[in-house]
């Protein structure tokens, strides 16, 4: 059970960070895998703690799951992710003829 939980918060970390894009797919798997990734004092543990306060923080407003991923995205993207542009479609209003 501790190996789990240690990949789930090495893998927090990593997207966090955005360090998951620069190691190999089967790192986190591979017990030779050793993390080469270090948090300084001064910066890395306060941005970590304030990223995962933050994601509790949505987790406890959030009535269900999707509406907890979109606050996420919204107010702390991942890296190298295409943003979702706010745009309103209302398919019955559609007449098909365009702007």
């Amino acid at each position: 059970m501790r190996a789990f939980a240690r990949v789930g918060i090495i893998a927090l970390v990593d997207e966090a960070t955005g360090y998951q894009y620069d190691r190999t797919r089967n790192s986190l798997a591979s017990r030779k895998a050793t993390l080469s990734q270090a948090l300084t004092r001064s910066i890395g543990y306060p941005k970590l703690r304030e990223h995962l306060g933050a994601t509790v923080a949505y987790m406890t407003v959030s009535p269900d799951y999707p509406t907890f991923i979109k606050t996420l995205d919204a107010h702390r993207p991942r890296f190298h992710d295409q943003l979702e542009l706010p745009v309103e479609y209302k398919p019955d209003e559609d007449d098909g003829k365009g702007l």
